[in-house]
């Protein structure tokens, strides 16, 4: 099995998934072609069925096949659980710690502000069901709300999870966000273990260094990507393929 894990963006999945050649085949299908283990976590999934039928077809489908695997809250619990042989309400401390982490590389008071009621559970005494850390859990992420770069946050949650637990390497393929992109790339800066990250356009120049297409293979896919992106600016990039 792969060492390296790619965690798969909301926006990442979407922009890929609507880029089409002119052989109406995928992008996003040339991206599974990498030698990596691929995950999502399941806010991405639920981003992407928000947004379009294709993308969250193509996400779906995937799943289903096993070739990427949808990583709930749930699953990072057990896998901290699991991994440290502690119990449950230190795993809930843990879980909360690197989701404090993660809020952090986007804004320092983010945490505090959003899930005030995971911090009151962190002190229960009895063990921790579940489902109390579910409902803790989703609280929080209804408090955050939408377009607020929640979905950032449970892929780097994600890429902690799977970098502490399992030694993994983690290459987010993340959103054309400058924002996000430098947040993340400070907070690697920052920690001892680091997190990678791609954007939609950065792949292209992934593809090329790894000889996954031709010069004219990816050009007809930055043809394909300019029926379905408005974002002009972004087109400087077709220079280096053509």
């Amino acid at each position: 099995m792969s060492n390296k894990a790619a965690i798969l963006d909301s926006d990442f999945i979407i922009k890929t998934s609507l880029t089409k050649n002119l052989q109406n085949s995928c992008f996003a299908d040339v991206v599974l072609k990498l030698p990596y283990k691929f995950y999502c976590h399941e806010q991405n999934k639920i981003e992407v069925t928000d947004y379009t039928k294709l993308a969250s077809k193509w996400l779906e489908n995937n799943i289903k096949s096993k070739r990427i695997l949808c990583i709930s809250d749930l699953d990072i619990l057990y896998f901290i659980k699991q991994s440290y042989q502690i119990s449950q309400n230190f795993a809930v401390n843990f879980y909360s710690d690197w989701l404090k982490q993660s809020c952090d590389i986007f804004t320092k008071t983010f945490y505090e502000t959003n899930y005030k009621k995971l911090e009151t559970l962190k002190q229960k005494s009895e063990i921790i069901t579940d489902k109390e850390f579910l409902c803790a859990v989703k609280s929080g992420d209804n408090t955050v709300g939408k377009n607020n770069n929640l979905g950032e946050i449970k892929d780097s949650l994600l890429a902690i999870t799977l970098n502490q637990c399992f030694q993994m390497e983690c290459i987010n393929f993340c959103s054309d966000d400058n924002i996000a992109r430098r947040s993340l790339l400070a907070f690697s800066l920052n920690n001892l273990f680091s997190i990678k990250c791609i954007s939609y356009m950065g792949f292209y120049w992934l593809v090329k260094q790894k000889n996954l297409l031709t010069k004219d293979e990816a050009t007809d896919y930055l043809c394909g990507w300019k029926n379905y992106c408005k974002s002009s600016g972004n087109f400087v990039y077709l220079q280096e393929f053509l």
